[in-house]
């Protein structure tokens, strides 16, 4: 957004009066928060404009640029126009068109018009060090007509810093988010992830990084999962910030500013050209900051403080549905990013998806008998839902002297999964497990000596053909070599059937390298862990994904997949599921 235009949605978001003016100004003009009650204010920002076209049934085709975009609110209408005075368009979206968004943070208008429909989705102002953003916010209006042209206008606003108040010294760390959409030749995409800025106020030079997991907006599907990066200079005099943004073969620009009464917010707007996974198109999204430096609130996962984000995390996951009468009918197995939330509240943690924010399992839901063993604390809930019921079910395994198993300090797992049984009787059911905790960040990793680690893998299995699940459950361990940076791992898996019948299916062996990896947790640095390589008589592909957790590689954890034919020959399948392990 250009000095010639800005938009503030700040009453909605913080519970107060919706107001806005259209007179451009960088000072504070009396709001000193979005966080609270409101008074007439026009905000500054930066903005960019995307869109997809097509003619069905051919590809589409992507196009992303700098704009300047304004967004004015009536108070006498209680409505936002939303205007992009180059692309001569302009909507205004009223209270009576607010919609229920699936992420909390978010809050969604949706305005169907003839031929076309107008989403203008804001994220909430949340008080500083709540989680979220005080002085800064993003937003995203997408125009759709048809089937052949969605435009998509991206903006970060808010209140910014005084060119005075900015830092021009020191350092700082910036916890970031990114919420972004893409037009790809094969997909329009909406994706959302995290990072983290470095700023050297005294030089100017900001860089940043993070990862983006991008959502086919049609199938829901995960369509990629993307690095990203940019590098940017702040003026030496003014509060503005611009420079290059790109991702896996896709480039393009960023524009920013500083936000709040001394810079503990960063806002900006991205736009890139080129080629990922669903082919040759155009990105636009916003990034938004706050200043954390590198801090832990939890020593270990046995005394966490505040409330906490594990992840997002890729778990392990397959889907079978079932016909009416009961018989097979399918199996898949693309499941997408989850996130593990801790709640100091109740002291619960939940599986949420990262696509849709959909509620996977909770520890504040029912405890389930049938779940809970000496290991595992179980739960389960059932909801009507629209055309049948979803029963879901989580297990988690129990933390630190409570599992006479083994004693994990600084890592868990969890079994989320579920059965959605239609009204004519047909059945569809998933599986998912996933690992979570305080990873071990590349500057806290040993650098020689060895470790070695014991411990557990639980899985799921499915036998092929039939949609027939089994529990897998077995030892693992592993040498790490600190020094050689390299990890050998071995695997013990057993299958056992409903009726505790269990069949030992061999040992696998193998290793890797242990690399660095972006963790798209809160903190968003660079973690340490390894993929390995797996191989035994009996076994088809098989490998592990692990990170190491605590502040010195005490434990490994991660997950596991691997195809399978029973000792006996009678029948195989695929496996998958979490190892995880202590020194």
């Amino acid at each position: 957004m250009a000095s010639g235009g800005s938009w503030q949605a700040r009453g909605l978001l913080a519970g107060g009066a919706l107001i806005a003016v259209a007179n451009p100004s960088l000072a504070l003009a009396g709001n000193t928060s979005l966080a609270g009650k409101l008074v007439s204010e026009t905000f500054a920002g930066t903005s960019v404009t995307g869109a997809a076209s097509t003619v069905p049934p051919g590809p589409i085709t992507g196009t992303a640029g700098a704009s300047t975009v304004s967004v004015r609110y009536d108070a006498a209408l209680n409505a936002y126009t939303v205007t992009n005075a180059a692309r001569s368009r302009s909507q205004t979206f009223s209270m009576a068109d607010a919609v229920t968004s699936a992420d909390p943070k978010l809050v969604t208008f949706r305005k169907t018009g003839i031929g076309q429909v107008d989403n203008l989705t804001l994220t909430k102002a949340t008080a500083f060090g709540k989680g979220g953003y005080e002085w800064v916010q993003g937003g995203w209006w997408q125009r759709s007509k048809a089937t052949t042209l969605t435009t998509s206008d991206v903006v970060a606003f808010g209140i910014p810093t005084l060119d005075a108040a900015v830092p021009r010294s020191g350092n700082g760390t910036y916890a970031l988010s990114i919420y972004g959409i893409g037009a790809w030749q094969r997909a329009q995409t909406f994706g959302s992830g995290s990072g983290t800025m470095s700023a050297d106020f005294a030089k100017g030079s900001l860089t940043g990084n993070g990862d983006i997991f991008q959502f086919n907006t049609a199938t829901k599907s995960l369509s990629s999962h993307d690095i990203w990066s940019f590098t940017a200079r702040l003026s030496s005099s003014a509060n503005t910030v611009s420079g290059t943004f790109g991702f896996d073969g896709v480039s393009g620009s960023l524009k920013g500013r500083f936000y709040g009464p001394t810079g503990q917010e960063f806002g900006a707007t991205v736009f890139g050209r080129g080629q990922n996974f669903a082919g040759t198109g155009a990105f636009t999204g916003v990034l938004l900051g706050s200043q954390t430096g590198y801090s832990n609130p939890a020593s270990s996962l046995i005394d966490l403080k505040g409330d906490q984000t594990f992840g997002p995390n890729l778990p392990t996951f397959w889907g079978v549905t079932f016909n009416s009468d009961g018989t097979y009918k399918d199996r898949f197995f693309n499941g997408s990013p989850v996130s593990i939330l801790y709640s100091a509240k109740d002291g619960s943690f939940a599986v949420r998806s990262v696509f849709n924010n959909e509620m996977l399992g909770s520890s504040a839901d029912p405890v389930s008998a049938k779940l809970t063993d000496a290991q595992f604390l179980g739960y389960a809930r059932s909801s009507a839902l629209s055309g049948g019921t979803l029963r879901s079910e989580l297990q988690l395994y129990r933390r630190g002297a409570d599992n006479p198993e083994v004693q994990f300090t600084y890592l868990s797992f969890a079994h989320a999964s579920y059965v959605f049984t239609a009204a004519d009787k047909s059945r569809s059911t998933g599986d998912r497990w996933v690992a979570f905790g305080l990873p071990t960040f590349t500057d806290r990793m040993p650098v020689k000596g060895k470790g070695t680690y014991t411990g557990v893998i639980y899985g799921t299995a499915l036998r092929d053909g039939t949609g027939q699940s089994y529990r897998i459950e077995g030892k693992s361990s592993f040498l790490a070599d600190f020094l050689a940076q390299t990890v050998s791992a071995k695997m013990m898996p057993t299958l056992v059937d409903a009726n505790g019948t269990r069949t030992a299916l061999g040992t696998l062996t193998g290793g890797g390298a242990i690399q660095s990896y972006v963790y798209p947790g809160q903190e968003s640095k660079f973690a340490s862990g390894f993929s390995a390589v797996l191989q035994g008589d009996g076994f088809g592909q098989a490998g592990i994904d692990a990170l190491f957790y605590g502040p010195k590689a005490t434990e490994i954890g991660g997950t596991f997949g691997f195809d399978f034919a029973l000792p006996n020959g009678s029948w195989g399948g695929k496996a998958q599921g979490v190892v995880a392990a202590r020194r």
